[in-house]
């Protein structure tokens, strides 16, 4: 590609990468690596489309959809891209399993994958392209957030996780239509004209708002831009790098380059996780502490005294008696005691944050803040400490997180997951198939053939 100036140096390497990323070569483990976050996020869709999230956005799609193009994943439904983009999305992040990546403070999978995956379908794109596209939402995801200093970002109230999500689903959807890369810049202007997002969704009950801020809005907009463009609306050139551009007003004196270095060279889809708890991100290191302390200790409700957890400074905040069963840390730990263990319905069950014998040793956990946790390698550690009313202390420090790069899923461990969650409602065998697809990607024909295996029979 030929630019009139050196100017845009990041633009004009996004817009170079974009162009070619409909062929570029993927290694084996990038590869895999990418379809174990697919197969995450699609078992995320199709399980969300049954909670109260994905239930109203399956039902608005229903009512406000267009021309039938694409469906949505868990229902019987066929509608128009962007409505379906915003369906998806919204499921994909209905249920809190959705993958996470934690430099940038994202959920790459929930708004990439359904971008990619309703235009994959519409163009009946080969499962190659839908994989490569994958990949590229995920860099665009990452590394727009991170080049913005995505910590100050996120602690003064700006919403990482719809920023980086909108910039990875209009990548996505760019590689999908095979956009050229002088209409890259302009994909990335409209998509900077609508970053935007609060992190005021802490203070949603009924996690729908959140579902649409974290991924139903970024999916719906990365499919509407990359279409615009596509269909040849302009916009200016320089809207990263320009004077009043996205790196100038939202970063405020950060420099961008360091999140570009290895941009191309090594995809920073190796660096996301897929979560082996469904509940949120910063709960992940806790519940695996509770784990190994369960398989020592017995723990009864009644023999305990006080729990006391210690979380990275930067992350308390979300899961600190918070409003939303699947994310606050406090009722998930005391549900996993009373229970004597975890499950995905149990994790999302909203009446159990009013369960008497729930809330009865709620009371006695206490999450701290700790400073060096914040800055700790691997990041997102967790230390859980038990003081029995016998006196005894019972601790144990994650310090490598189940489903982190240091600590991966197994192939079948991810698909076992998937399988869990998409069983409910598209049955076993429909589950094992979808799974069997997605682990062949590469090798898949058209796109639309997997996306029909998520569709239900019944409304």
């Amino acid at each position: 590609m030929a630019f009139e100036s050196r100017k845009n140096p990041i633009t004009e390497r996004i817009a170079a990468y974009l162009d070619q990323a409909p062929a570029m070569p993927l290694s084996q483990e990038v590869a895999a690596k990418a379809q174990h976050h697919i197969l995450d996020s699609i078992a995320a869709m199709v399980s969300g489309a049954a909670l109260e999230p994905g239930r109203i956005a399956v039902s608005y799609a229903r009512k406000y959809g267009g021309a039938p193009a694409a469906v949505v994943a868990g229902s019987a439904l066929r509608t128009d891209i962007v409505t379906a983009a915003l369906a998806n999305g919204m499921c994909a992040h209905a249920d809190e399993t959705d993958d996470f990546h934690v430099a940038s403070i994202t959920h790459p999978g929930s708004a990439v994958v359904p971008a990619a995956l309703v235009l994959a379908e519409a163009q009946n794109a080969p499962g190659a392209r839908f994989l490569r596209a994958v990949v590229a939402g995920y860099e665009l995801c990452c590394r727009m957030v991170m080049a913005i200093d995505a910590e100050r970002t996120f602690a003064e109230g700006r919403a990482t996780h719809g920023l980086g999500g909108l910039f990875g689903a209009a990548a996505a959807a760019s590689v999908v239509l095979g956009l050229r890369a002088e209409q890259v810049p302009h994909l990335l202007s409209y998509a900077a004209q609508q970053a935007s997002g609060l992190v005021c969704w802490r203070r949603d009950l009924h996690h729908v708002e959140k579902a649409f801020d974290f991924s139903g809005a970024a999916a719906r907009n990365g499919v509407q831009t990359a279409t615009m463009i596509a269909h040849g609306m302009t916009g200016v050139p320089d809207a990263l790098e320009g004077p009043l551009g996205f790196f100038a007003v939202f970063g405020r004196g950060v420099d961008p380059t360091p999140a570009w270095r290895d941009f191309g060279e090594r995809p920073i889809i190796l660096d996301a996780c897929i979560k082996k708890w469904c509940v949120g991100s910063p709960n992940q290191a806790p519940l695996d502490a509770l784990e190994a302390i369960g398989k020592e200790e017995r723990l009864e409700p009644a023999a305990i005294e006080a729990i006391t957890v210690r979380l990275p400074s930067n992350v308390i905040g979300i899961v600190d008696h918070g409003p939303m069963a699947n994310v606050n840390c406090q009722h998930l730990l005391a549900l996993h005691i009373v229970d004597g263990g975890l499950t995905f319905r149990s994790s999302h069950d909203q009446e159990r944050m009013s369960d008497p014998a729930v809330l009865a040793l709620r009371e006695r956990i206490r999450l701290e803040p700790d400073e060096a946790l914040a800055v700790a390698h691997p990041p997102r550690q967790g230390i859980v400490e038990i003081r029995l009313r016998d006196g005894r202390l019972l601790r144990h420090h994650a310090k490598v997180v189940r489903g982190t790069p240091q600590n991966p899923m197994t192939e079948d461990e991810v698909a076992a997951k998937a399988l869990d969650l998409m069983r409910p409602v598209l049955g076993y065998e429909r589950s094992r198939r979808v799974a069997d697809t997605v682990l062949r990607l590469e090798s898949l024909g058209n796109t639309a053939e997997l996306a029909r295996m998520l569709a239900t029979s019944k409304e």
